[in-house]
């Protein structure tokens, strides 16, 4: 019981960030108790399932790469504020699929972390799957505040772009130039490309946010 608090809490506080990121991919959705539920179920599942080899997994040149791209993909659609929330969305296949790759590019050092605290796949589950359906509980209201509050919404993207980036930057095709090329104290190399593209982004969904208002 100790042991699947102690994953419960991990995945509680590592995932936040993930919330986001899921929030402004299904943002239009009119289904998003439905997402909510199976995404609790196929992230769970999915997360379980890379446990055992994921001390592997972050060192597939090009994989952080990849998905770290999607990521920031991501962020720059969460930029674009649409007058409604329905409409022609995604189909409700292509939204989960976006939720599965964005949640494994985020989640490589919280399985990681798992994978220390227990080997026992049940435990992990069972942590991992009450720590999703507590979070994604709240994505309903997360997707409403960023409908009611746009500059919210660019605001997250900008956090998403500032996520993906990193997630890129840390893939072993880059890593190892960036350590030679950018020295920076506290081997945080990553983190000020990151940051400048956060902002850039933000800056460039505040000005299209307005110049939209304006017409």
């Amino acid at each position: 019981m100790r042991t699947i608090v102690q994953v419960f809490m991990v995945n509680l506080v590592m995932s936040v960030d993930n919330i986001i990121v899921i929030a402004g991919i299904v943002r239009r959705s009119s289904h998003l108790v439905a997402i909510a539920v199976i995404s609790t179920f196929t992230l769970t599942a999915v997360r379980t399932g890379l446990i055992a080899g994921l001390h592997r997994l972050p060192q597939v040149p090009g994989l952080q790469l990849a998905l770290g791209g999607m990521v920031l993909g991501i962020a720059c659609k969460m930029t674009h504020i649409p007058g409604t929330r329905g409409g022609s969305g995604p189909p409700l296949w292509q939204l989960l699929s976006s939720v599965v790759l964005a949640d494994l590019a985020l989640s490589v050092d919280n399985m990681m972390v798992l994978a220390l605290i227990s080997k026992d796949l049940a435990t992990i589950a069972i942590g991992t799957g009450l720590s999703l359906l507590l979070l994604l509980s709240f994505l309903p209201i997360i997707t409403r505040t960023m409908q009611q509050i746009p500059l919210l919404q660019i605001v997250a993207a900008g956090f998403v772009a500032l996520l993906g980036v990193r997630a890129m930057l840390q893939d072993p095709l880059v890593d190892m130039r960036l350590q030679a090329g950018l020295p920076v104290p506290g081997g945080q190399q990553d983190l000020p490309p990151a940051v400048a593209a956060a902002l850039v982004l933000y800056g460039i969904g505040k000005i299209v946010y307005k110049r939209g208002r304006r017409r």
